[in-house]
């Protein structure tokens, strides 16, 4: 497990770049938070959660779900699909996190606060150690953009997560990702 931990962090630190715009002090608070982040969640792996929530008409034909290292609490909303998954899965998928830029962009939401958009959408949150990361991922097929960081669309989005998922994990988001084409077209 050491050799995963130490890919995320090195992810953490790696992983975010700074754009010609952004000046050195913004990419170095950036660094920052997001190891922050990372080590909050790898430091209390064994309560990580993943929980991508669809906010919108039509709840029963658009799964929500909720991927975690130890089942849940017994009065789990019923429409969202639990899938445990092992503290490898979840280590990768805090690596991911950290690379894609959820951590940060989290840190600066429950910071800031943000409304919530136009339904329908998907919130998405890393949890752990009693913290989350969360943004809203707004569907359409245009970008959208985060305090001047373009976003690329919700599908583009789902296929990226996609890839560092197996198993029942995979299977159930390729169910959010078919609800949303199906609702898209």
């Amino acid at each position: 497990m050491s050799l995963v931990r130490t890919l995320c962090i090195a992810l953490a630190g790696s992983c975010i770049a700074a754009t010609a715009d952004d000046p050195p002090r913004a990419a170095e608070q950036q660094a920052v938070a997001t190891r922050a982040a990372v080590q909050n969640l790898m430091t209390h792996l064994d309560d990580f959660v993943l929980r991508l929530a669809y906010e919108g008409p039509n709840r029963a034909d658009n799964p929500s779900l909720w991927l975690c290292v130890t089942m849940p609490r017994s009065d789990m909303p019923s429409d969202y699909r639990v899938i445990v998954i092992t503290r490898e899965r979840a280590a990768l998928l805090v690596g991911y996190l950290a690379a894609d830029g959820l951590l940060y962009r989290g840190t600066v939401n429950a910071e800031k606060g943000r409304e919530h958009p136009p339904e329908p959408y998907h919130h998405i949150t890393a949890m752990a150690g009693g913290t989350e990361y969360s943004e809203y991922l707004t569907w359409g097929d245009a970008p959208t953009r985060w305090h001047g960081i373009e976003r690329p669309p919700l599908a583009q989005q789902l296929e990226a997560l996609r890839v560092v998922l197996d198993g029942e994990a995979a299977t159930a988001l390729d169910a959010v990702r078919a609800a949303y084409a199906k609702r898209s077209r």
